[in-house]
């Protein structure tokens, strides 16, 4: 799935969820769209260190659907669909071998996640959340000496964190926060295992 076909369907989510709540506006739905910047920093098997770079920064979207007061009398649970793509190709090299190995990768995922909202304070929330995630992308590789070629990237990776959110106005949040990931994908006939650091700063709307 190329970069351009996923930032239409991140487009497509929120304009839907922008028709849904249109819709549901006199029943005071808890349907939220996010949008915002995102840094993930991957660390893949010790064979592969540094081949695929590390620091992927883009664009995140996400839509959930809150029900309240679930856990507790005070705590909402959420569950909705979020996407990421790279806007950067971070640089790799390799020099366990010969000849030497350079690359620059894109990376993108999409999936589903689960969230239990916590109020902290007034105007100031927790979130914990989970999620499943299918991963897609790219690799250039030049092999110095003998030529380039390109791969694409499948996998699927697991990641769960907190955001804490500050209200900003009745319909809009300022969220920040870090999930830990785990995962891995094919490359060139190999399974390679990674983890991930996932940094992110959005807004997000209430509708």
């Amino acid at each position: 799935m190329g970069t351009n076909k996923f930032l239409l369907a991140a487009a497509s989510l929120l304009l839907s969820t922008t028709a849904i709540s249109s819709v549901q506006a006199a029943e005071t739905s808890n349907i939220e769209a996010g949008l915002g910047a995102q840094c993930l920093i991957m660390e893949t098997d010790a064979d592969f260190d540094g081949l695929y770079g590390d620091t992927f920064c883009g664009a995140e979207a996400s839509a959930t659907y809150f029900f309240d007061d679930v856990i507790g009398g005070d705590v909402d649970l959420g569950f909705g669909i979020d996407g990421f793509v790279s806007l950067n190709s971070p640089d790799g090299v390799t020099n366990s071998a010969v000849p030497t190995i350079r690359t620059s990768t894109d990376l993108q995922y999409a999936g589903a996640h689960a969230k239990a909202r916590i109020p902290v304070s007034n105007g100031v929330s927790l979130d914990l959340s989970t999620g499943y995630y299918f991963l897609m992308g790219s690799v250039d590789y030049e092999v110095v000496g003998v030529g380039t070629t390109s791969e694409d990237i499948e996998g699927t990776m697991w990641k769960a964190g907190a955001n804490l959110g500050w209200d900003l106005s009745d319909a809009m949040v300022l969220n920040a926060g870090y999930q830990y990931g785990d995962g891995s994908f094919d490359q060139l006939g190999f399974d390679i295992d990674f983890s991930a650091h996932i940094f992110n700063l959005g807004l997000v709307y209430k509708f």
